[in-house]
């Protein structure tokens, strides 16, 4: 009997007939079931040959058709009795609608309002190919119309839902912080937080300009209440956020009068950039990023340590570098460091630099402040929450480092890394000693439902926390 049948469609250009229900694939050699349709070939090459441009080989223009959502079961028979199949599931839009072109537009935005791409990228040629190929229809703005239109539009329909947003809160916890760009520009940003009518936590930034003004106390102040009058807050500031600089802390509390608290991640970053002073430790830190600047600019000896890596059977990690104003990426070097120690060692013997190189007691003393100093990271991850509460936590952490510190304190040290433990118990204590005086976080605590009164250890603190709790229920039931 003839196998032979009229081909009439495009894709038996991939395919050649094996009987009357299967067929192999010219490019992978997977046997097929096609039965009396192509369906199941023309699948096959959308899945597996995907860069195969098929409408190249088609003769007609052919409707596409309007499936909904369906599974599709590809057999592919073998010479055992079971054939394993295989399920995917092929997603199809029903009735589907072209996207406007203000719909493109606003997908096109967020491009640089979420993924902050530069706008060359719309004149980008690849990047132009790629739309063209999606819609041939829809044309392409350029970086000027962009920069120069549709963001501003944009941020005047942002400032306007923002303005709403406000509306909704009556009092509100103001965050501000300076920071100077790598092109050396500064700039201020002020956020906002409150809790909306439906009880959820929100967070909106009020403006960050850029700061060509002097820092002082008062060009701050003036700084942050214009920004604040601009977002309609004035006169709801419940208290204030800052790091604890005295410039900025002198603006918020007497040239604007707020209430101020000093940021409790800043506050444990300076407690433990003091610990790391300690000279002995500071040295085999400067020894640690020379390492790291002799891998950094020597492309010679950056290969011969990835080499190496490869060769001992791993995926090669680099080392990085300590970025000066935040102490956690000083722990972060540390802890490559001390987890790449064996091609560190290895390497800097091959490159004949011994001059460099760690002594086994200096490696030691790495890898014991990779541990003493991981109870401060863990708390400054935990509270540098923005989706959470953070006031009610700040007690509960600072007992938890006391309480941490002190039962490192019992255990044998090499006596530069007692130094650092002794340092950070000071620190906690002078610091932080009298934050169960605070009314504000007290309160807080007790009135988290997982802490109540088991975190506030002062007795005196836990009295006064009730009556202030008691007392503006009162005025509550009166009211």
């Amino acid at each position: 009997m003839s196998l032979k049948k009229s081909k009439t469609s495009f894709l038996w250009q991939f395919f050649e007939k094996v009987d009357h229900s299967f067929a192999t694939c010219n490019i992978c050699k997977t046997k097929i079931s096609y039965k009396t349709s192509t369906s199941n070939l023309k699948r096959h090459m959308i899945r597996r040959h995907p860069t195969v441009q098929l409408e190249k080989f088609v003769d007609k223009p052919q409707p596409i058709e309007i499936e909904p959502v369906i599974d599709i079961t590809e057999e592919q028979p073998s010479t055992s009795s079971a054939a394993p199949k295989r399920m995917t599931q092929c997603k199809i839009i029903k009735n589907y609608r072209p996207i406007s072109k203000e719909g493109l537009n606003s997908k096109l935005l967020q491009l640089f309002t979420i993924d902050l791409q530069p706008f060359s990228v719309v004149d980008d040629r690849g990047f132009r190919e790629f739309v063209k190929s999606l819609n041939p229809m829809y044309v392409l703005p350029s970086r000027r119309v962009v920069s120069k239109t549709m963001i501003p539009a944009l941020y005047e329909e942002c400032r306007h839902k923002m303005q709403g947003m406000i509306q909704g809160g009556n009092q509100f916890c103001i965050t501000t912080d300076c920071w100077t760009s790598r092109n050396v520009c500064s700039f201020i940003a002020v956020t906002a937080h409150f809790v909306s009518p439906e009880f959820e936590l929100k967070s909106i930034l009020l403006s960050a300009p850029e700061l060509n003004i002097n820092h002082t106390a008062e060009d701050l102040a003036n700084a942050i209440h214009k920004i604040v009058c601009d977002g309609n807050v004035e006169g709801k500031i419940l208290l204030s956020v800052s790091d604890n600089a005295s410039n900025i802390k002198c603006a918020l509390t007497t040239k604007l009068n707020w209430k101020h608290f000093g940021c409790m991640a800043h506050t444990m970053n300076l407690i433990v950039k003091d610990g790391l002073r300690v000279t002995e430790v500071a040295e085999i830190i400067d020894k640690i990023k020379g390492i790291v600047t002799c891998f950094k600019k020597s492309s010679s000896a950056n290969e011969a340590f990835l080499s190496y890596q490869r060769n001992s059977g791993r995926d090669p990690l680099k080392l990085i570098q300590q970025v000066e104003t935040r102490w956690n990426s000083t722990l972060a070097i540390m802890e490559q460091f001390a987890a790449l120690e064996e091609a560190v060692k290895c390497t800097l013997v091959i490159l004949n630099r011994s001059l460099l190189t760690l002594s086994s007691e200096e490696w030691q003393i790495v890898k014991d402040l990779c541990i003493i100093c991981q109870p401060f990271k863990d708390a400054t991850v935990t509270i540098s929450g923005e989706t959470y509460c953070t006031g009610s936590l700040v007690i509960p952490i600072t007992n938890g480092l006391q309480d941490v510190y002190r039962h490192l304190l019992t255990k044998v040290w090499p006596d530069p890394v007692r130094k650092v433990i002794d340092i950070f118990v000071n620190g906690i204590r002078e610091r932080l000693g009298n934050i169960q005086k605070s009314n504000t976080f007290s309160v807080a605590t007790f009135l988290d439902p997982r802490f109540k009164l088991l975190a506030l250890t002062d007795e005196l603190a836990a009295e006064n926390c009730k009556k202030i709790v008691k007392s503006n229920l009162m005025e509550l039931y009166r009211a």
